[in-house]
């Protein structure tokens, strides 16, 4: 969308794609793929017949973003998918102050142009700023562009753009989704303490919907909250529900339900959702979730095509590479495993969870002191950051340490680790299952045993 292929307005142009289609999403019947599924024809001089097709969609809007200092010129084009008709087409120019409202213009006409039957109450929400301040607006979409990125450094920068878009306004209710659903990142990827992300996620997530209760965005960052760190199972599936009435096309809410359904023993509707996520937005993090759900239900020759599929995807995606070292390792084939280890280890800059699955496969291929010295590299980091006490404990299982692992997830436990609800289902602790203390860790996370 970005016409100028101007790298510093990058922001304003997948900002205005994800506005968009979160708020065309929320329309009845109406299925909008993500935007990280349409990112991948930025840039390019599209086919709309051959994207309909690639996508499953019957129609597909191509836009077009120049700047020209303070002043932007949109120009949108509806094709059927089809047959390469025009269906619709208009030009927005307005200068930058403007763009706060741009985004719910450009939605209600096409909302008017694929659902013209709308009730008042959809096109009031579609017409419904969610903020009049522009400084405030491009602010949160500095703050989604980074929060995107899914990278420790990507996060923490969009925090601070989403702080400074609530200076501007401190009733924007985006900005406070943003900032939950951010500081859950933090804690589910395990780059910051949980009892640092958790609490704040909560609260972002709780004024976010005092101020708007009809934001997808918060009620799905509130069902991470209650199932991921305060183990609230039935208040988060109800949160995740709630998100996907309000939007049905929500694909990462589906992702997120099946991680929060696989400590419940529901693995085979953990695999459906996470397949369905991927059905509405066939993207490399949709179909690596599909091999994590397959790989935690024990079907790793059906974890290991959907892995190599999704390594045809992109051959640098690192969790492609830990799953399928897990899904070898469920296979009893360690030296595969490790070689697959190696290479997640390798691709993500040495991630913790990375590390420990290299060592964890070390261990399975009988090399000790290999994997002692990868746990020992990780023990010295936790010395100047934050560093999964889970993570640990995985490799202290793969080395027969029963009581050190124990005194990790008690731990991990104490600071109510984002992962340790999937203890049970984490092939990694098969081997304490028999031990008493792991019943009662079951117990206090309360989950079945």
């Amino acid at each position: 969308m970005n016409a100028a292929s101007d790298p510093n307005a990058d922001y304003l142009s997948e900002g205005m794609t994800d506005g968009l289609i979160n708020s065309l999403s929320q329309l009845p019947n109406l299925t909008v793929k993500s935007e990280r599924s349409v990112s991948r024809y930025k840039g390019r001089d599209i086919d709309p017949q051959l994207v309909g097709r690639e996508l499953g969609v019957r129609a597909v809007l191509v836009g077009e973003l120049v700047q020209h200092g303070d002043s932007l010129s949109i120009n949108v084009e509806l094709v059927d998918a089809r047959d390469d008709n025009h269906i619709w087409g208009d030009q927005y120019t307005r200068k930058l102050a403007d763009i706060a409202g741009l985004q719910e213009t450009i939605s209600k006409d096409i909302a008017e142009r694929v659902r013209p039957k709308l009730s008042g109450e959809q096109k009031a929400h579609l017409e419904t700023p969610r903020t009049r301040n522009a400084e405030a607006y491009e602010l949160y979409l500095r703050g989604r562009f980074h929060s995107n990125k899914r990278t420790e450094e990507g996060l923490k920068k969009s925090i601070e753009y989403f702080q400074q878009a609530l200076q501007k306004n401190p009733n924007y209710a985006l900005a406070y989704a943003g900032l939950a659903e951010t500081y859950n990142m933090l804690g589910f990827y395990q780059f910051v303490p949980p009892r640092e992300a958790g609490p704040k996620a909560k609260q972002a997530a709780l004024k976010a919907l005092e101020l708007d209760t009809l934001l997808p965005e918060a009620h799905a960052s509130l069902g991470l909250v209650k199932a991921g760190y305060e183990w609230d199972w039935a208040g988060g599936e109800e949160e995740f529900k709630e998100a996907l009435r309000l939007n049905p096309s929500y694909d990462a809410v589906y992702r997120w339900y099946g991680n929060a359904l696989d400590p419940l023993g529901r693995a085979e509707e953990a695999v459906a959702a996470a397949k369905r996520a991927e059905e509405l937005d066939p993207t490399l993090i949709n179909s690596a979730a599909v091999g994590t759900e397959l790989c935690r239900a024990r079907r790793y020759d059906e974890a290991v095509d959907q892995l190599r599929k999704t390594e045809e995807m992109d051959a640098n995606y690192f969790p492609t590479y830990r799953w399928l070292a897990m899904a070898y390792l469920g296979k009893s084939m360690p030296e595969q495993a490790l070689q697959e280890a190696q290479k997640a280890a390798a691709l993500s800059n040495s991630s913790t969870e990375a590390m420990a699955d290299l060592a964890i496969s070390y261990a399975a291929s009988s090399k000790t002191k290999e994997a002692t010295s990868v746990l020992r590299s990780l023990e010295a980091a936790s010395r100047s950051r934050y560093v999964s006490s889970f993570e640990i404990s995985a490799i202290f299982v793969s080395l027969n340490e029963t009581n050190k692992a124990f005194e990790l997830l008690q731990k991990a436990y104490d600071e109510h680790n984002y992962n340790l609800p999937t203890l049970k289902v984490d092939a990694r602790f098969d081997n304490l299952h028999s031990d008493p203390r792991f019943g009662d860790l079951l117990r206090r996370i309360r989950l079945p045993q």
